[in-house]
């Protein structure tokens, strides 16, 4: 029997069903692999350092409403500031963020490096629809 490949373009080509959504969230796995790029490019460049010795690297939980990123702290200050009856639009998809951060914090470099590596998700275009 013939073998046929199809060429996959992402996960949606793949759903068929009109009002999947797919999520995207960062987990442990992605703290590693971004600690493996660093290494891989510190090491590349000849560096003597790794990941975690140059930058701290967690997961925060977040809140998106359409671009806006929230932290829970953000959410929590703008509960206490509305009333009950208007809190419906406080309802949004939460996921982790990757929070890095330069362990020098007077090295400009190392920061705009951490700044870059907590927003590898722009990367990708990530939406959601709601059919």
């Amino acid at each position: 029997m013939p073998q046929i490949t199809i060429p996959i373009h992402s996960f949606v080509d793949l759903i068929t069903n009109s009002s999947t959504e797919i999520y995207v969230n960062a987990t442990e796995g992605t703290l590693t692999s971004i600690k493996a790029l660093v290494n891989n490019i510190l090491k590349l460049s000849g560096g003597l350092h790794m990941a975690d010795d140059l930058f701290t690297f967690e997961l925060r939980p977040c809140h998106r409403w359409g671009s806006e990123i929230y932290t829970q702290e953000e959410i929590d200050e703008e509960r206490a500031e509305r009333e009950e009856s208007d809190m419906t639009d406080l309802e949004a998809s939460q996921y982790h963020a990757v929070v890095v951060k330069a362990k020098d914090v007077t090295d400009e470099t190392a920061q705009l490096v951490a700044s870059t590596l907590s927003n590898l998700t722009n990367l990708f275009d990530i939406d959601a629809e709601y059919n």
